[in-house]
């Protein structure tokens, strides 16, 4: 390896970023480097270590993507201020059986406290004295419930048979919660793809009518640069373009989890957005 290729491992080894930027203690905290490198690379990166000040959440995430290899580290704080959190090394392994180190090196995040200034928590107050305990009877409050879900589902069928069936009107309200940690774990990287592409696509929508569900991705991606060209069009389409990939090809979970936290920064950045903008 000559020096201009360790002179560049070294350059990206401390070419951490921390996200969110704003971060109170208790956050989750990701710690994310991009490491450029030939398609076939394999990279393993160790795990973090637990300390008095912050604690992994997760395994390391390592993926590839379009000549570079993205690796994510999630870390919850218990202190507030700015702190200097050395990396493991990220181990590579290339197509040519050659194998390099890059250095781990110092990730820098900064926390504020969940106080206002000047503020402290009060003392611990003494612990109370034993409270005696009265013999109770659960049949009274089975009873209540019994009659309760009696009442409930004759109310639903009533209101079932009499009430006229929903008509969905095309509108966005908002997307129901789905377990997609579950699903990942359960190996449906197509219905977490399929979440995923939904949620950032209705979001859009919200914004843009024009960009409905009826358009391919070409359309669609044609729609947003015309009419955003402020957002983060390349992050969209790379975004939309990975999904759509692994709708034919399964990831993995730590790809799927990838995707996932870039489409809730997008959705965060696209609502910020239009937030700031003035109501008509």
């Amino acid at each position: 390896m000559n020096l201009l290729a360790i002179a560049l491992l070294m350059i990206q080894a401390s070419a951490w970023t921390a996200s969110p930027t704003v971060t109170s203690v208790g956050d989750t905290v990701r710690l994310t480097r991009r490491v450029s490198a030939e398609p076939g690379t394999l990279a393993t990166a160790s795990p973090l270590e637990s300390t008095a000040t912050y604690t992994p959440l997760s395994a390391p995430i390592v993926a590839y993507s379009e000549g570079e290899i993205v690796v994510r580290y999630q870390l919850a704080f218990f202190e507030s201020g700015a702190f200097d959190v050395s990396m493991p090394d990220l181990e590579l392994s290339y197509p040519d059986g050659r194998a390099g180190i890059v250095t781990g090196g110092v990730a820098r995040v900064h926390l504020v406290s969940v106080l206002p200034p000047g503020d402290t928590l009060p003392p611990p107050q003494p612990s109370l004295g034993p409270i005696s305990r009265v013999q109770r009877t659960l049949m009274p409050a089975v009873s209540v419930v019994g009659i309760f879900i009696v009442l409930l589902v004759a109310w639903a069928l009533w209101r079932r048979h009499t009430l006229p069936r929903p008509v969905w009107d095309g509108s966005f309200h908002q997307l129901a919660d789905v377990p997609l940690q579950r699903w990942m774990m359960a190996g449906e990287s197509k219905a977490v793809v399929s979440a995923v592409s939904d949620r950032l696509r209705d979001v859009i929508q919200v914004v843009l009518p024009e960009a409905g569900r009826q358009l391919s991705t070409d359309e669609f991606l044609e729609v947003v640069e015309t009419n955003r060209p402020e957002w983060p069009c390349r992050e969209i389409e790379e975004l939309l373009r990975s999904l759509d990939r692994a709708t034919y090809a399964p990831a993995v979970p730590s790809d799927l989890a990838l995707l996932v936290d870039q489409a809730d920064d997008l959705v965060k950045i696209i609502r910020d957005d239009s937030a700031l903008e003035p109501s008509e």
